[in-house]
């Protein structure tokens, strides 16, 4: 039985991010991809929200240092809910970690 995806609000955004290991303090890399003009940017993010959300994550932390702003969270995709290898993304939720900022 398939459990919904849950975190610290709602997810809106994600950078994909190279593996991170299983301790912390993770070490934080950005995967660098060039936007096609097939689809607008908007377009593509919501299509990744929606492939987590499906797939299931787990938040690994939601200390992520100011230099990844808007990113406020580290998340990794449950395999077993996806064929992709890359499971490591930087994730920006909003709702209950935004009340009163």
């Amino acid at each position: 039985m398939d459990s919904p995806a849950v975190g610290p609000g709602t997810l809106v955004a994600l950078r994909q991010i190279q593996p991170l290991g299983d301790r912390s303090p993770f070490r934080i890399v950005p995967v660098l991809h060039h936007q096609s003009t097939a689809m607008p940017a908007e377009d593509v993010m919501a299509a990744k929200v929606r492939w987590a959300a499906k797939a299931g994550y787990s938040v690994l932390t939601q200390s992520v240092p100011s230099e990844f702003h808007p990113y406020n969270a580290l998340i990794r995709v449950d395999e077993r809910g996806t064929e992709d290898h890359n499971l490591d993304y930087l994730a920006r939720f909003i709702g209950d970690t935004q009340a009163g900022a």
